[in-house]
Order: structure tokens, then sequence, then C-alpha cells
């Protein structure tokens, strides 16, 4: 479930849900690499017996990774992508369980999602291009250096969708990869391997949490059973039902119950929110989710001369200094390897507990509905298939907020919100009306910190301003002047190799960033040094107007924050007056539909796959009046569109999230029907 920031307000919120991953590295032993024996215990102190793998995020970071080389071929890309496995099931160690699931067609409403995203990265992949051939031209008059262009096949990361002939290659690789660790690795040897591709409908997650369902329906399914999910790049782990006996077949249905034995446990991999949601509508208490530590402000290399320190609109073509004599020590630190993290969702459970838990109710309190009512709510900050409400943004604290009023209104209810993954509109009238009456005041306090935020950063860059603009006599670096009866000590240094190359790439990144400022200067004086403050060298420092290096932002046209408001977003988003009753009714009418496909998707499966919401933008929270009978039922017995939902040659495309330029990742035969 795609909610911005709702990982990191989680996390905040809940600090303990978090563990470090325990990680046993393989050795080398005279050139010869010892893998990491899995049948040992856990180091970890927890043993799981099932792990899930939402494979999409492991196929992508693998096969066009940001932080290091990428591969240069299929075959490299495979080797990538069942090295991540192993790593997982080295940290891990499920000892019933390893369901793999590859995204497969998915229902139409995430499709437009997913359309709309990939026309959005090609449209500013097509803006990003032209803008570095423009830049490199702009530098290379200016005489500044660049080193040369690599020319070299771009990945077409659209191969990665159900129907294209890279699928195919990849689900018989996988085939193969596990039928050499069932054959060759101790660890693998008891436990049942699924592989479910993408020619079986369905998002990945999803059809792992179906594969979960179907194992706790089963009348020897273990309560004890421990789960874990694992979610790369941004994904999340959970815990799940029983795991499978020692003899259970690979190839079993997932329908079929392989067994289960006491305490076992299951890890599964998607992304943060999502997973979190779908590991809490499970209700097992043993689930855990397993994912990639984020690590935010990690620096990025421009892509036109490939250093660190600026953006490509601030490239100046600065030759990079040589690291050694002769280079030696150029890419001598490779990129750190990813930590893992654990997200416990028994811990969260435990918070929500205390959250949620309400005293002197007209009905007996069941904390596991409350939890389905705390996902339901989340449901109004954003997901994959609805827009959050304009009122609502998870920043401003909007869980907390519904929360709140979820326990004061929790009385005239009478009861809960959800049962089953079936909502009670009537119940969710009264939360949104209760929001509603707020959202005057909300608009207006976000629009109070903004203004501040803005401030605030105005006079940071003041003083950062004023700081750079100290005497010229003054030394950096480790020269720097340090205050009297500084209670650091000198460290003792345990990699000199290592700090020393950083001490030079720290020079190395100063000098950049003082002969980017330099040509800056002689670039605006005419290829003349600014007549700044000057310390007898070429560097010159030349005033800006205060507020130049910030960027004019767009016109706010709606100004929520001002009478008139509902009148503005209306008239702005939807190109009606806020004066037709009926427009607005089939908004929320939609908007509510999406409050119970969503719920129905999370609980039960997919309850339509025709179904999506035909609106960019969501309604007000205080128009959702006379509810009740907004909804009857879906349309039953609805069918995932074909499978290569791709483009037909010369006609109008389908539900498809491909694009024309990459109909070529698909086979001719496909496009003769």
């Amino acid at each position: 479930m795609g909610v911005p920031a709702f990982f990191r307000w989680l996390s905040r919120k809940y600090p303990s849900i978090i563990v470090h991953c325990v990680e046993e590295k393989g050795k080398e032993c005279n050139g010869v690499r010892i893998p990491v024996d899995t049948t040992k215990p856990n180091p970890n102190e927890v043993e799981f017996d099932n792990l899930y793998l939402d494979m999409n995020g492991i196929i992508h970071p693998c096969t066009h990774p940001e932080d290091k080389p990428a591969p240069k071929n299929e075959d490299e890309m495979m080797v990538a992508i069942f090295e991540y496995i192993d790593r997982l099931f080295n940290i891990v160690r499920p000892r019933r369980v390893l369901y793999m699931a590859i995204d497969g067609v998915a229902p139409r409403a995430k499709m437009n999602q997913q359309r709309s995203r990939r026309f959005r990265a090609s449209k500013e992949g097509a803006e990003l291009t032209e803008e570095k051939n423009r830049m490199r031209e702009e530098v290379i008059q200016r005489g500044g250096y660049l080193p040369p262009e690599e020319i070299k096949e771009r990945f077409d990361s659209n191969c990665i969708t159900p129907g294209t002939e890279f699928m195919d290659n990849l689900a018989q690789c996988l085939r193969y990869y596990v039928a050499e660790r069932l054959s060759n690795d101790p660890g693998w040897k008891n436990v049942a391997v699924f592989l479910s591709d993408a020619s079986v409908p369905g998002e990945g997650e999803h059809k792992i949490m179906d594969f979960i369902r179907r194992q706790r329906a089963q009348p020897n399914h273990d309560p004890n059973t421990h789960h874990c999910l694992c979610g790369a790049d941004g994904k999340t782990s959970v815990s799940v039902g029983p795991g499978s006996s020692p003899g259970s077949s690979p190839g079993s249905s997932p329908g079929s119950s392989p067994g289960s034995s006491p305490g076992s446990t299951v890890v599964l991999l998607c992304s943060p929110a999502d997973l979190i949601m779908l590991g809490l509508a499970t209700h097992e208490p043993n689930f855990t989710i397993i994912r990639e530590e984020f690590k935010p402000n990690k620096p990025r290399p421009c892509s036109l001369c490939g250093q660190t320190g600026h953006e490509i609109k601030d490239c100046q073509g600065v030759a990079r200094q040589k690291q050694g004599e002769h280079d030696e020590f150029a890419g001598a630190m490779p990129a750190a390897e990813q930590e893992f993290i654990f997200i416990r969702l028994c811990v969260l459970r435990e918070y929500l507990s205390r959250e949620l838990t309400m005293a002197s109710l007209p009905f007996p309190f069941d904390f596991e509905r409350s939890v389905d009512d705390w996902v339901f709510m989340c449901f109004f900050v954003g997901n994959d298939f609805l827009p959050h409400l304009p009122s609502l943004e998870i920043r401003e604290g909007a869980i907390d907020r519904l929360v709140s009023i979820y326990k004061d209104v929790v009385h005239k209810t009478g009861g809960y919100l959800t049962q089953n993954g079936f909502v009670n509109l009537e119940r969710v009238e009264m939360i949104m009306q209760a929001v509603g009456v707020a959202e005057d005041n909300i608009f207006r306090k976000r629009k109070e910190d903004d203004e501040n935020f803005k401030r605030r950063n105005k006079e940071k860059r003041k003083r950062m301003k004023a700081e750079q603009q100290g005497p010229a006599f003054m030394t950096s670096g480790q020269f720097a002047p340090q205050a009297l009866g500084r209670r650091d000590r000198p460290e003792p240094v345990h990699n000199a190799r290592y700090q020393a190359y950083d001490m030079r790439m720290q020079s190395v990144e100063q000098h950049n960033k003082d002969a980017a400022q330099s040509l800056k200067s002689m670039m605006r004086n005419g290829g003349r040094s600014s007549a700044g403050v000057s310390d007898g060298t070429d560097r010159g420092v030349k005033r800006k107007t205060e507020d130049s290096d910030s960027e004019p932002e767009p016109e706010d046209n709606v100004r929520l924050w001002e009478d008139g408001w509902k009148q503005r977003y209306y008239k702005t988003k939807f190109d009606v007056d806020v004066s037709d009753d009926g427009f607005r009714k089939k908004v929320v009418r939609s908007y509510v539909e999406g409050l119970c496909w969503v719920l129905r998707y999370y609980y039960q499966g997919c309850a339509s796959w025709k179904w999506f919401f035909p609106f960019h933008y969501a309604p007000f929270a205080s128009d959702f009046r006379d509810i009740q009978g907004m909804f009857s039922e879906f349309e039953k017995d609805t069918k995932p569109v074909r499978r290569f939902w791709v483009y037909r040659v010369g006609s109008e495309p389908l539900a498809g999230p491909v694009l024309t330029r990459s109909a070529d990742l698909f086979s001719s035969s496909l496009w003769s029907s």
C-alpha cells in the first residue's frame, strides 16, 4: 500500500518494532568460498518456519540497482537474483516453507496505477536525457572536462511485466535454481518450495496472503506458526500460517495442507506499509517482516561527471582528482552491502492493544476487530488504489487523529467499523463527519506549518551562507582551529588504509566544490573573477540575492486555507461547480466503493478484477453524507484481463501498463489475436 512516510511515522511512534538482523557471512579459505551452514540454529535467536518472498521487490533492484554498477547481461541479472535469495535464506533460515511469488496480471485498479507510474517514469526519463545532453554541451562549451559518454544498451525495466520473454526466462531459471539448491544445499533439504510465476494472476504479496489464508483454513493449522515476509526495496515481512511437513512436495498446490508443527515461523518479502497491513490482517500472533534498512541522504553521483556533491544542473565539468599517484585507489572501496532489519508485528500488536483498548463500551471489546478497524482507517491516508483525503496527511498526524475520533464516537456507533472484510458504512459516516468538522482548522494549520517551515529554511540558508563567507584566512579540515577544552579525544585508527582513502575523498570533494564556486563566479562576471572577498588567490565570492537558490513554487489556485476552498477545489480538480450535488455524490460513491473493494482485497482476495476508481482526486470528508446505501455488491465472477495485457499494433491500447516503445519485449505471436 503506497502510503508516503507511513513506515517512518510507524517506526518513530513504535520504535521497538524494529531490530537489526544478525547475518552470518560466508568465509574464504585458500581462495575457495565456504557457504554459510543454514542447518545451524538461527543467530537471530528465533526460528522461522516459513519464508515468503515477493519476488518483484528482488527482481527490480537486482536488474537495475541504484548504488552499484548494473549487470551487463541477462545472465548476470539471474545470478544477482539467486545471490539475493541465498542471502535472505541465510538470514531467515526457514525450516518448512519457502514461497516465491512473482507479480502476475494485476486487478484493473492496480493496473491503472502501474500505467500512470510507468508513463510518468518514461516522460521523466526522456526529460532527464534531454537535460543531460543540454548540460553536457554547455559544460563542454565552457571548457569543462567530462569523461567520455559510455554507449551501453539500456535495460528496459518494462520487461518485468507478465507476458514478456524475460519473465518466462526468469521462471525457468528460478526452477533450475530451486532444483539445484534442493539437491545440493543441506539447509534446503526439508523445505517445501512453492513458485508462483507471472502466469498466475494476482500481485505477488496478495498471492502470498491467499496461500496463508488457505493454510489457516486447514484443520491441522498450528496457530504458533512463525511467519517471515520479506520486503526488499521498501517491503515488509509478516507472520503466516503453518509450515509444511518435510515430506511435502514442492509441487503441492497452495490449497493443500503441507502439514504443520508447533512453533513454526514464516517469512515474507514486500513493501513496508502494504506488508504491515497485510500482516496485521492475517491475525497471526507470530509475524515478522524482513526488509533492507533504509538509509536516507545517500550521496548519488552526478550523471554527467560521475562525482558526488552536486546535481546535474550544477555540474561544472571539473576533472576528478587522481586517487593515488596512478589513480590506483579509484574504486578501491566498494559500496557497503545493505543491511537488513526485522519488523516485529507481534510487538506492534502489543502497542496497538494498549492504544486501542477502550473501557465501558456498550458492546464486548474485541482486540482483533479493533485491529481490523485500525487497518481500515489507514486506507484514508492513501493506498495503491485510492487517493488520500485532502484533509488527512500522515505527516500531520492523520492516523492519530482518526484513532482519537474513533475512540470518541465509538459509543455512538454501537460497534466496529468492519467485520471479516465488510464495511459498516453507517458507522464510517460518523467518523467522516467528525473529520469534516475539523477540515477548516486542518487546512489553516497546514498553511501555518508550511510558512513556518519555509521561514526556518530561509534562516538556515542565511546562517550557512554566513558561515561560508567567514574570513578567507581561516583554514578548514584537519588543520582548522579547535576550541580549547574540547572533550572529544583522538580515536584509535582501526583501518588506516580506509581512513586514508576517506580523507582523500573528502579532500577531492572540497576541491571540486571550490573549483565549482570559482567557475560559477567567473561565468557571472563574463569570464573575470568576481570582485567579492578575495584571499589573494583566484577564488572569489559573489553575493547573491537572498532567495536566488530557491526555485519558484507553482501557484496554488485552490488555497485550501482561505474561505471558499471547496468551491475552488472542485472547479480546479474536476472542472465542476460545487453546487453540482449529483457529481459530488458520484465521486463519494466511487470512493466508498473503493474503500469496500480495498478492505475485501486485503481480507478475502480480489472482489472484482474490473473495478477501479475513475477519478484522480478524492472528495472531502465533509462530503460523506448518506453513504449507507451507496454500495451494495461488486459484479460477480469477473476475470483478470488477458495474461499478456499489452498494446495491439495500430489500435487503441489495452489496460496493461506497457508502453508502445516496449512492445518488442513481447513475442510476436502475442500480437496475432
